[in-house]
């Protein structure tokens, strides 16, 4: 047994491990050889510039403010993007202090812009029936061609753009496509649809003692077949494969259903909001 792989954790630990699993990944990245990328672990927060304009890719995560500094240190970070006016998303997870950050935020002039389920699931409960269509075929990404697959895949159903998708996937790239490596992603392929393209995509990060779900997608053309429950639970499998007992996501309202499905248990409530800035680059 690895040591670090949470394998009891109580109701508090699973919610404690939706945010960490999140925030871990900054820690991470600073390994990274990515050019043009601050990452910043302060006291109480941490916060990623990359300089593109996509608030997607530049992020405050993990605020744990006294109540008597927020507005101080709300202003401090926006103050870190303002010059440049880049565009970024501020994360509050279930460990976001103080209570009432979402409005203080909204004072400051950010928007609300999503609202998710922190979700988590024993893997040795995972409900494994899959009714997929013929012809479906998953492949775990393994070099840098696969990796391509993957953001074509990100880009259709996650709107990015272009310069956003090359970025993350050139940050994927640095960690490799081993079987131990922290980042596990997985593409779909449907026989006879889209010229042989890739319909669906995820990835599993292994970090802060669970196996976080993300990036789960399926294009247009291909969805309501069962696609998204497949790829999902191809990637849990390879998480139990490799010793994890829980998993972690973060689901929209969309995808509740199929996360239940799962055997996943909602835990907490995760808010984002946006600081636009001037140059953000519509998708």
């Amino acid at each position: 047994m690895i040591p670090e792989i949470l394998q009891e954790p109580s109701e508090a630990g699973l919610i404690a491990a939706i945010e960490t699993n999140f925030s871990d990944q900054l820690l991470l990245w600073q390994q990274s050889s990515v050019e043009h990328i601050e990452i910043h672990h302060e006291p109480d927060v941490k916060w990623v510039k990359t300089g593109l304009p996509h608030a997607s890719s530049n992020m405050v995560i993990g605020a744990r403010f006294a109540a008597e500094d927020v507005d101080a240190r709300i202003e401090q970070l926006i103050a870190r993007f303002r010059p440049e006016d880049i565009p970024f998303s501020w994360w509050i997870g279930p460990l976001g202090r103080p209570a009432d950050l979402d409005q203080k935020l909204e004072n400051h002039g950010l928007k609300h812009a999503d609202n998710s389920a922190g979700m988590a699931a024993d893997l040795q409960s995972l409900d494994e029936n899959v009714a997929a269509p013929a012809g479906l075929s998953i492949k775990r990404v393994a070099d840098r061609g696969d990796l391509e697959q993957w953001s074509q895949v990100g880009s259709s159903v996650f709107q990015m753009p272009d310069f956003a998708m090359n970025s993350l996937r050139d940050l994927f790239s640095n960690f490799g496509h081993a079987l131990d490596a922290p980042y596990q992603h997985f593409v779909a392929h449907l026989d006879g649809h889209l010229n042989d393209r890739p319909v669906a995509c995820a990835t599993v990060f292994l970090g802060g003692g669970v196996a976080g779900i993300y990036s789960v997608g399926t294009v247009t053309e291909a969805r309501r077949l069962g696609i998204g429950r497949a790829i999902t639970v191809a990637a849990l499998r390879h998480a139990r494969q490799a010793g994890y007992r829980y998993s972690i996501l973060h689901a929209s309202a969309a995808g509740l259903n199929l996360y239940r499905g799962l055997g996943f248990k909602e835990y907490c409530p995760i808010v984002t909001y946006v600081w636009t800035g001037k140059n953000e680059v519509e998708t």
